[in-house]
């Protein structure tokens, strides 16, 4: 036997777009969701430039399988390939 509608949990980030449900999740006294105070939006936008700069960063390294897998033992060794990694994806940027 299925349990009724009514008796079911609501998680409201999940559910609140669907417009069935949105009748349920203030009577049953979840709270509303507001942004937190801080920095304005507009600072964000310049971290987020900064952190998909990274990101690309580390997509471009985890075309370098050695890399990746980090098979060497030696930070030098590691770090020297890390380098040339650097260097090889500079020149295919260069000579594009």
């Amino acid at each position: 036997m299925r349990p009724a509608l009514n008796a079911l949990p609501i998680i409201p980030r999940l559910c609140w777009k669907y417009i069935a449900i949105r009748p349920y999740i203030p009577a049953r006294s979840y709270p509303a969701r507001k942004r937190r105070p801080g920095r304005p939006m507009a600072s964000y936008r310049k971290e987020y430039a900064q952190r998909w700069i990274v990101e690309r960063t580390f997509a471009w390294l985890g075309n370098f399988r050695r890399l990746l897998m980090r098979h060497e033992r030696l930070l030098r060794v590691y770090h020297g390939f890390m380098l040339l990694a650097f260097v090889l994806i500079c020149l295919a940027r260069i000579f594009e």
